[in-house]
């Protein structure tokens, strides 16, 4: 099979969620190919729907990543923290607070200076 229609048969399948593929978001028509299709398909139309449709799907994306998810503790500047490396987790010290949202410079045993989110570090109990 030539890898180009099988990309075109790809690009029209419609996304999940919306009912359309990117070719008739983009150019208000499926795009021809290999496949027996009705002409009216081919004839360029304008889905007035997809906006309220993605809304609603970004708004039940966030309804159920937000059942587990809570917001994580501040850092204050001093506070010796575990920060996540390939190697694992290594005992840091965080220099301050970025303006940057979640994010904090910290400084490594070595002296290096890194700015990190806040995910990627852990309070240690002292």
């Amino acid at each position: 099979m030539d890898p180009h229609l099988a990309l075109l048969s790809l690009r029209n399948t419609p996304v999940t969620g919306l009912g359309y593929s990117p070719p008739e978001l983009l150019m208000g028509r499926v795009l021809r190919s290999t496949l027996p299709i009705a002409s009216g398909a081919l004839k360029p139309k304008h889905p007035k729907d997809v906006k309220k449709r993605l809304v609603r799907q970004q708004q039940r994306q966030t309804h159920y990543y937000n059942q587990h998810a809570k917001p994580l503790s501040v850092i204050q500047p001093g506070s010796v923290v575990r920060v996540e490396t390939s190697q694992g987790l290594k005992p840091t010290v965080v220099t301050e607070k970025r303006p940057e949202p979640r994010s904090y410079n910290i400084v490594t045993d070595c002296g290096q200076t890194y700015r990190r989110n806040r995910r990627h570090l852990r309070k240690m109990k002292i």
